[in-house]
């Protein structure tokens, strides 16, 4: 099941596979606003390419502690000092909507640097293990689109 939610309207696709085509069924490629989904490879189709995309902060710890099952040492740090920060990200994002927050913007901006600090960390590439990030995005210090817009929507 896929859900699609504005001010207007909501509505609700249930099929047998999660596919791009469902999406665009309702989400255009020039869609002016942000796309707030769940991690699932169907939304990072091509095709939505240029659609901003908000990943969910809980979707993504849980991708993390997946990963952290099985590592130890600098892989482990590196996954749990991510998962700090979006674990900051949510403690943020309620901190606000409950009006503890005097200046969501530079707490925003804080936690987003700490972010691209820890994906832009230059590693040292191996041949079992190249710079994926560099090849895909053509720079060691570039972050996906979504994790650029954790906090551009209030409200």
């Amino acid at each position: 099941m896929m859900g699609f939610d504005t001010d207007e309207a909501s509505v609700y696709q249930i099929r047998l596979r999660h596919r791009h085509q469902g999406v665009r069924e309702l989400i255009p490629s020039d869609y002016g606003g942000v796309m707030r989904t769940d991690r699932a490879l169907t939304y990072d189709a091509w095709a939505l390419e240029l659609v901003a995309q908000q990943k969910c902060c809980y979707h993504i710890i849980r991708s993390i502690d997946k990963v952290l099952e099985d590592k130890a040492g600098s892989a482990r740090a590196f996954g749990e000092t991510l998962k700090t920060s979006f674990k900051d990200a949510i403690a943020l994002w309620q901190r606000y909507h409950a009006g503890e927050v005097d200046d969501y913007t530079r707490e925003a901006q804080s936690i987003t640097q700490a972010i691209a600090t820890v994906l832009g960390r230059p590693r040292q590439p191996t041949p079992a293990r190249p710079n994926w990030l560099a090849s895909r995005r053509g720079q060691s210090a570039a972050l996906p689109r979504s994790v650029m817009v954790i906090f551009e929507v209030i409200g």
